[in-house]
């Protein structure tokens, strides 16, 4: 059959816990990154530092897993890695493609950066891209802009810098990335 919603996050869930590298594309909308976009950050949010439910034939059970949570918080120690809030997106490489006029463009990786960069992300160097409409070239012209040539090569030169710093990564624990294993 047809994967409901829930099996449909399951899908998208396991694949990003399963990746190196993730990059996040997104058109610029009134000097903002999509809905669709943030909606998909906001969901990504329940992976970083999720727990399995306390007792998996009870997954609703909101006390046991307010008092999961809070043994898991007093509990956490930042000299041990991982005894705490696991960070699902540590370690992995991303990188951003975007679309639209330069100042929504510039606007909306600054803050994709700045929220993949908490969720424990790694940012090599030349790790965004974005086609550019002007005053001049109206938003219209984007397709023609993304289809082209010379940003085919700036998004297959992001793509090497992204898989190069994966396979940096690749060897490393990233448990040796810190942060207060506390905090959710």
């Amino acid at each position: 059959g047809t994967p409901t919603g829930d099996d449909m996050s399951n899908i998208i869930y396991d694949k990003i816990i399963a990746a190196d590298v993730i990059i996040f594309a997104t058109p610029v909308n009134n000097f903002k990154m999509s809905t669709l976009m943030a909606t998909f950050l906001d969901r990504c949010i329940s992976l970083d530092g999720s727990l399995s439910p306390a007792d998996p034939k009870k997954t609703k059970d909101k006390e046991l897993n307010k008092k999961q949570m809070q043994f898991i918080e007093l509990t956490a120690d930042n000299n041990v890695p991982g005894s705490g809030m696991v960070r699902r997106f540590l370690g992995k490489v991303a990188g951003i493609i975007v679309t639209g006029h330069e100042e929504g463009a510039s606007m909306v990786i600054s803050n994709l950066f700045m929220a993949l960069n908490h969720f424990g992300m790694i940012f090599p160097p030349f790790s965004n891209v974005y086609a550019m409409a002007s005053v001049c070239q109206s938003t219209h012209e984007d397709k023609k802009i993304v289809l082209s040539p010379c940003y085919k090569q700036e998004v297959e030169l992001l793509a090497k810098n992204l898989m190069h710093t994966a396979k940096l990564v690749r060897n490393s624990n990233p448990f040796d990335w810190k942060y207060d294993y506390n905090a959710n």
